[in-house]
């Protein structure tokens, strides 16, 4: 039963794919996998802003787990936060009547 039941998973795993791939290039897409399309689903809701508990609830994870696998993301938006808040300093700065 177990052997059949494996089987039966990679027959639909594998059809699947194969019906998904035939849309993605029937669409002209960029080759992806459905794998990709969920690690690409959570870059997207990082990049606005969304909180990684957040996304990880709604993908099934754990924080870690977002953590781990979109780290690179995370890195990103580290630069990105350091970024405007140092310009907000400069801006403030200059209002504010504080001298370097």
């Amino acid at each position: 039963m177990i052997r059949l039941f494996f089987y039966y998973h990679i027959l639909v795993s594998t059809g699947l794919n194969a019906i998904f791939n035939r849309l993605i290039k029937a669409v002209k897409l960029p080759t992806t996998t459905i794998h990709g399309l969920r690690h690409t689903h959570a870059t997207i809701l990082m990049n606005n802003s969304i909180p990684d508990k957040a996304i990880a609830e709604h993908l099934g994870n754990t924080p870690e787990m977002i953590h781990s696998v979109c780290g690179h993301v995370l890195q990103e938006m580290e630069a990105q936060t350091v970024a405007v808040f140092s310009e907000s300093l400069k801006r403030n700065r200059a209002k504010s009547g504080v001298s370097s």
